[in-house]
């Protein structure tokens, strides 16, 4: 998923959520909710943070950014050739084929989450590269500052560009951070169905709601409650190495400490 695509999708669906995002384009629901976040930190498109679900909107300078791409494919390339993308004849408002692999293991939703990243990142790549060709040569174009700004200021504002995409490059080596999703009613819900009775008429609509609350959650978010349920629930008194476990799994999640576990 390019970032081009992504605004065009924004565009065509005004009002739209990340879960509507992951379902019309067949992406994991970690990875359209990391692009749309994404796209709002570099303020192309806007949303309430309060608001549940977020709805996504274009800005002003999101319909700028989607225009530059569209102008850039219209004049580099003729008719029906392959595009940065490496889609023949794919118009710039398409969005990005669907991976058939994205629904199955956590494994290969990682892998289709990494590959999107990396296109993204080469995307933004490109555009540098083409402002600093233009700086070099000095030629006009038709999105060219105005005259009374200098080379000068151009080159200082690509400079700035390239250092915000090398920073935006090293976040996945830090820690991650669990986002701000219902965490707490999620893991509640699923240590309900954990203790129900087996035959119970309400697990049915416990299921339900367990799924729900999954679908907006990241895989290590549903990793992490799922071993945190299995910790606790087991009948033994847990070894050191476990109740440590049990407190780094709820500092992540950001749920309180187990007494019984803490205690110990």
């Amino acid at each position: 998923m390019t970032k081009q695509a992504a605004l065009q999708y924004v565009v065509d669906h005004p009002g739209c959520t990340a879960k509507m995002f992951s379902i019309d384009t067949d992406a994991p629901i970690s990875t359209s909710t990391e692009m749309l976040e994404r796209l709002a930190k570099q303020q192309l498109v806007e949303r309430d943070r309060d608001q549940r679900p977020r709805e996504y909107a274009i800005t002003e300078e999101g319909r700028k950014r989607l225009e530059f791409f569209k102008a850039r494919d219209a004049a580099v390339l003729p008719p029906g050739e392959p595009n940065l993308n490496g889609n023949a004849g794919a118009s710039a408002s398409g969005v990005a084929p669907s991976n058939p692999a994205s629904n199955g293991a956590g494994s290969t939703e990682k892998l289709d989450a990494l590959r999107e990243e990396v296109c993204s990142r080469l995307d933004a790549l490109r555009e540098d590269l083409r402002d600093l060709l233009d700086v070099l040569a000095a030629k006009p174009s038709s999105d060219a500052p105005a005259p009374s700004e200098t080379g000068s200021s151009r080159l200082d504002d690509l400079v700035k560009r390239v250092e915000r995409l090398k920073a935006e490059s090293e976040e996945p080596d830090q820690e991650p951070e669990v986002p701000d999703l219902e965490v707490a009613d999620y893991y509640a819900a699923c240590r309900d169905l954990k203790n129900a009775p087996l035959l119970s008429f309400d697990n049915p609509s416990r299921r339900r709601k367990v799924a729900e609350l999954e679908a907006e959650m990241p895989p290590e978010v549903v990793l992490s409650v799922k071993r945190l349920i299995e910790l606790e629930g087991f009948r033994f008194p847990l070894s050191l190495e476990e109740k440590q476990e049990v407190a780094g799994l709820r500092d992540f999640l950001g749920l309180e400490a187990s007494p019984e576990v803490s205690g110990g």
